[in-house]
């Protein structure tokens, strides 16, 4: 069995440092960090987890008999902190290191050393985007609700959209103009007749299949011809897997549905109000998904592990959270009320240097290049040292609802002024 431990260091000669007990370890590492073979047996072992730009995540394992003893980190060969162990796999966080520096750790107990792991923290990226805006549809009639970037030139946002007579629910970039598209629904499910009724959410998977929702239906795209539509046991508001073969649904009543090798299951989530977001990470250890999923009106954020709903994960219950998303191997960001949030041991850290935006969506391309988007036209991205607003995209009419990043590439979309809406931005 793998225990987990906080264990707090203290800098013999700089400001306390920042260390945290982390809901779950992974045993995977960044490929920015290189471990080197352990020299004492085993009898203590250091292993990087992740690592951004100002922080890094270790894993200290020891042998049970080592419990209660002394242990001591060292930091480039110079003595950092030292804490008691209290279980034999201890999961430690500092911060205020420096972007793109390469950073040598050790531990000892007992005059025994561990391997010396080497990490280099990543290095900042850029906020230099320029924009572009996008309105479709005719007044009072229109409105975007997810987007999927399947890569720089071909992007796809739902929704409804009513133009010149004609009804429409998604619409397309292939790198040079948007098309209107009319992804095609059952009226009835098991009856033969289609429109295009609404939209809600959208995915793209690995796979390179793109899964189109509409109430309690997905229709199937593959290299943007729309192949099937199936009726499912949940009206889906948001979509998140690995593959088509293996994904989980969340949406309206508390329902949560998980999808795998041609067979849907429902997973009692809880509660009967609706699930606005969901993210999950698989525990290789114990090959079962750790569900994370939010409902805004209750100002809940749950976790289901191992079959069992967690309710204490430490979200602050007088805030409403909308979105939630995990990055690289150990850090969990949520967006909501007042801006956005990390989660830090048992709670979660509000971000206040990103602003008290009511926001609604956050994705990312790594932990030096996240977004975010809400009311009031606000997009915010993280750089790995600091956040930045584009201030010029505000707007009191301008609700976006859902972000998305790839490479260089952002996308947000919602609803301005009655008309849908797309924001993209463009790195330089």
């Amino acid at each position: 069995m793998t225990n987990n431990n906080i264990s707090k260091i203290h800098d013999l000669r700089f400001p306390f440092t920042r260390l945290l007990l982390l809901l779950f370890t992974f045993s995977f590492l960044l490929v920015s960090c290189d471990t080197t073979e352990p020299g004492n047996n085993g009898v203590l072992t250091l292993t990087a987890l992740d690592a951004s730009c100002t922080e890094v995540w270790l894993k200290v394992e020891t042998e049970p008999n080592l419990i209660g003893t002394e242990l001591t980190l060292f930091r480039d060969k110079q003595e950092y902190g030292s804490f008691t162990l209290a279980e034999t796999d201890t999961v430690l966080f500092s911060d205020g290191l420096i972007p793109s520096t390469n950073y040598s750790f050790f531990a000892q107990i007992n005059g025994i050393p561990s391997n010396t792991v080497n990490i280099t923290t990543m290095d900042t990226t850029s906020h230099d985007f320029n924009w572009q805006t996008f309105t479709f549809g005719e007044p009072a009639t229109s409105e975007l609700w997810d987007v999927a970037i399947v890569h720089e030139n071909d992007i796809w946002a739902v929704g409804e959209i009513y133009e010149n007579g004609e009804k429409y629910n998604a619409v397309h970039w292939d790198g040079s103009e948007w098309e209107l598209r009319k992804i095609l629904f059952y009226t009835f499910c098991n009856q033969s007749h289609q429109a295009p009724y609404p939209a809600r959410a959208i995915f793209d998977f690995e796979d390179r299949t793109i899964a189109i929702t509409s109430g309690s239906q997905i229709a199937y795209l593959e290299n943007g011809v729309q192949k099937r539509t199936e009726c499912i046991p949940v009206s889906v508001n948001a979509m998140w897997g690995e593959s088509s073969d293996d994904f989980y649904v969340v949406g309206n009543g508390g329902n949560i549905a998980h999808y795998q090798n041609g067979y849907w299951t429902k997973i009692e989530s809880g509660t009967t109000e609706n699930i606005s977001s969901i993210w999950y990470k698989l525990d290789e250890e114990i090959q079962q998904a750790s569900i994370f999923y939010t409902i805004p009106s209750e100002n809940r954020l749950l976790r289901i592990k191992n079959g069992t709903i967690i309710d204490n994960t430490g979200w602050d219950q007088n805030l409403s959270p909308r979105s939630i998303y995990g990055i690289g191997s150990e850090s969990i960001f949520a967006v909501g009320e007042r801006g956005v949030y990390e989660q830090k041991g048992n709670g979660w850290k509000h971000e206040e240097s990103a602003g008290e935006y009511y926001l609604t969506s956050i994705a990312a391309n790594n932990l030096n290049d996240i977004v975010s988007c809400g009311l009031s036209g606000a997009v915010i991205h993280f750089n790995g040292k600091n956040w930045n607003t584009f201030s010029a995209l505000q707007s009191p009419s301008l609700w976006l609802r859902k972000v998305k990043i790839f490479n260089n590439t952002i996308v947000s979309v919602g609803i301005d002024a009655l008309y849908g809406v797309i924001l993209v931005g463009r790195r330089n």
